[in-house]
């Protein structure tokens, strides 16, 4: 028999307290670390809840269904509060969506909750989405288009993720929810995911970051998002130009808009003043992102101009990161400096004492291109780098790169890691 605990969802189940945006709000109530039990979500005292969060709710019914949880909702009156909200979002059927290959929240023209599984489910999906929102007599800007799209593919693309629930294999869906709020003129839109988070997914292809808001602020960068060199699930991804979900930031800013992006511990909001990250106190098994856009102040934008807008502050952004990695880079040719055939060992012992400590010691990434270099052995290379790597331990693989060798000079450069990196 498997053992029971019930989850209490509170009064004010909302990211809105006391008229800031507080997520903890929500994931505080939402524990992760059952596993096997029969789970019964309470909703009879949740009178205050927003659509958005109530979305978060659904997935945390799946995730613990992927814990091999038996889960079933406690529901409250069916005229008011949460319990009606989830009714309007067909969400009571959230089981059978998870199950269910192609079920989706309903199936009417004015819902306001999907489940997304590939691709071709983010086309579907717009098109709904803009039929609905034409609905309100606000209009659908084609800004508003291309930034549901590249949040969808995202959240389809990168939060890819295959479970086993009782006795089926289910491709686990995204989750995308919007609301339109009249008296405000403003839409919202949350993207939910769980998949393995922007940390785990940037350091496929790039090295460790100290933490997870610290990623999501490197993921904005342009040419990083979605193009990554492993290619394996469930974030394997080559089909991304890499400039997703920093376009998507920079038109939010350019729109006067907010765009909160949560993923595990971390949280970034883009603001249209800045952009400002921090640890959330508890932690969500995936990443959302939530939008609040007034439509009421971009009436006169069109896609064209806020995409030139946009290009320009990539380009003029990644010059900038260039150049500050040119400063931060000591780089050396091995051929001009060491000949085609890299053995003088005495030779790396001098060059690696004048130059590379001094480099490594000045906090200075350590670039070596090996092209036209036909041998290097492991006297030589241990002579160059071995200390070099001791000093700065683990951080060598972030430090130390290495381009144009062949195979047997990585593997030998690998050997040389691993024998002088002293926690390994």
């Amino acid at each position: 028999m498997l053992r029971s605990r019930t989850i209490v969802i509170p009064d004010n189940f909302s990211f809105n307290k006391r008229g800031l945006v507080d997520f903890d709000n929500v994931l505080q109530h939402l524990s992760l670390d059952i596993e096997g039990e029969d789970v019964i979500i309470d909703l009879t005292l949740c009178n205050t809840s927003n659509f958005q969060s109530l979305a978060l709710l659904i997935q945390y019914a799946w995730f613990l269904s992927m814990n091999g949880c038996s889960v079933t909702f406690k529901y409250g009156y069916a005229s008011s509060g949460s319990t009606k909200m989830l009714r309007k979002m067909n969400a009571t059927d959230w089981r059978n969506v998870l199950l269910t290959e192609g079920r989706d929240f309903g199936s009417g023209q004015g819902r306001q909750t999907y489940a997304l599984r590939r691709r071709a489910d983010v086309q579907n999906t717009i098109n709904y989405v803009r039929r609905a929102i034409q609905g309100y007599q606000v209009g659908f800007p084609e800004y508003l288009s291309y930034i549901i799209s590249e949040l969808l593919y995202n959240a389809t693309e990168h939060g890819r993720r295959q479970a086993d629930v009782d006795t089926f294999r289910v491709a686990v869906p995204a989750v995308f929810q919007f609301g339109y709020y009249p008296q405000l003129q403003r839409i919202s839109f949350l993207f939910s995911d769980l998949g393995v988070g922007i940390k785990q997914h940037l350091e496929q292809t790039y090295p460790t970051f100290r933490t997870d808001h610290e990623a999501i602020i490197y993921a904005m960068r342009p040419n990083v998002s979605g193009t990554f060199s492993a290619q394996r699930e469930p974030y394997a991804v080559s089909n991304n130009a890499g400039m997703g979900l920093n376009y998507s930031s920079v038109m939010m800013k350019r729109l006067k808009g907010d765009m909160y992006i949560a993923s595990h511990t971390g949280l970034a909001h883009v603001s249209p003043e800045d952009v400002t990250s921090r640890q959330l106190d508890h932690f969500w098994p995936g990443t959302f992102v939530l939008v609040n856009l007034n439509l009421a102040e971009n009436t006169q934008l069109t896609l064209e101009s806020l995409l030139a807008e946009v290009e320009l502050s990539a380009r003029q952004e990644v010059s900038t990161y260039e150049d500050a990695e040119k400063e931060s880079t000591f780089s050396i040719s091995m051929e001009v400096v060491f000949g085609q055939y890299a053995e003088d060992k005495e030779l790396a012992i001098s060059y690696r004492d004048r130059y590379l400590l001094p480099a490594v010691l000045s906090g200075k990434k350590i670039e070596l291109d090996f092209l036209n270099v036909k041998t290097a052995p492991h006297s030589f290379l241990n002579a160059l780098l071995a200390t070099p790597i001791q000093r700065l331990g683990v951080k060598a693989y972030q430090k130390i790169r290495v381009r144009n060798a062949s195979g047997i000079v990585h593997e030998i450069i690998d050997t040389v890691m691993e024998h002088n990196i002293p926690c390994l």
